[in-house]
């Protein structure tokens, strides 16, 4: 073979490569899963797009961020303070970076599409205990979830910490957020049977089923069709809640916030 036919036919086989690794000739249905090399990826949990192209995940076990591409290369990024303790949630925020919850130590922490992690820890008393799901809102801020104390959590991109608190739950609550299509934010919350919603403001409002088939709902989004869309892990359902129409009831009182000044590491 002519050292020209030579180059042709590598060049031929590297896109046929590239190709195949951008899933061009993926058939609808086909699976591929990713390792990382060096093994620094341990019980991820939540994955999210990111700004940059790439994808980026928790670890849950080992306090690290992950990136992988679409072509499926993967590295991790840890805190070099060591302030990442089991991040659950990952979100993209409006400022260009990545937004986690970091579960074992009440914290929230922001990466950078580089690498970079700050993490913001609330005071004692701050009222944030347990921090779960994450998810941008409507407002320009990041909203979670704060599942041992019953409350639900904003964070400015500067790290201001505002809490409010979550009503009609008897036990643990809430667990997964979203923001919805109609301007507010919607959470699950799973040994309570309902389904709830939070204004930019803070006023939070419960729905329960009156026909009792919402039973452990965890996962939450938003569909295509201006419904949230939920699963219902007990009884093995997947329900829909409509975020239009009339009010069940009077509007509920605005609660009380609890707002923290910005504690960052990193």
């Amino acid at each position: 073979m002519s050292a020209r036919a030579t180059r042709v036919a590598v060049a031929l086989l590297a896109a046929v490569i590239m190709l195949g690794t951008s899933g061009a000739f993926a058939a609808v249905g086909d699976i591929t899963t990713f390792t990382d090399p060096v093994g620094n990826v341990s019980t991820p949990l939540d994955i999210a797009a990111g700004p940059d192209g790439n994808l980026w995940f928790t670890n849950f076990a080992n306090g690290r961020i992950g990136r992988i591409t679409p072509a499926g290369v993967i590295r991790t990024f840890t805190d070099p303070e060591g302030m990442v303790d089991g991040p659950d949630g990952i979100a993209a925020g409006p400022d260009g970076n990545l937004w986690f919850t970091s579960s074992r130590n009440n914290r929230i922490g922001r990466i950078t599409t580089a690498g970079v992690i700050t993490t913001f820890a609330a005071p004692p008393g701050g009222m944030v205990d347990g921090p779960l799901d994450i998810a941008a809102g409507p407002d320009g801020n990041l909203w979670f979830t704060s599942g041992f104390n019953n409350r639900i959590g904003r964070i400015t991109t500067d790290g201001v910490i505002t809490t409010f608190a979550v009503p009609d739950c008897n036990l643990s609550c809430p667990d997964g957020i979203t923001a919805g299509p109609d301007g507010n934010l919607w959470f699950t919350s799973q040994q309570n049977d309902w389904i709830g919603r939070i204004a930019t403001d803070g006023v939070i409002t419960t729905f329960r089923d009156p026909a009792g088939n919402v039973d452990g709902p965890l996962g939450i989004t938003a569909g295509p069709d201006t419904n949230m869309w939920f699963t219902s892990t007990i009884n093995d359902r997947i329900g829909r809640i409509a975020t239009t129409g009339p009010e069940p009831g009077p509007p509920p009182a605005p609660p009380e916030p609890v707002v923290v000044a910005p504690r960052f590491t990193g």
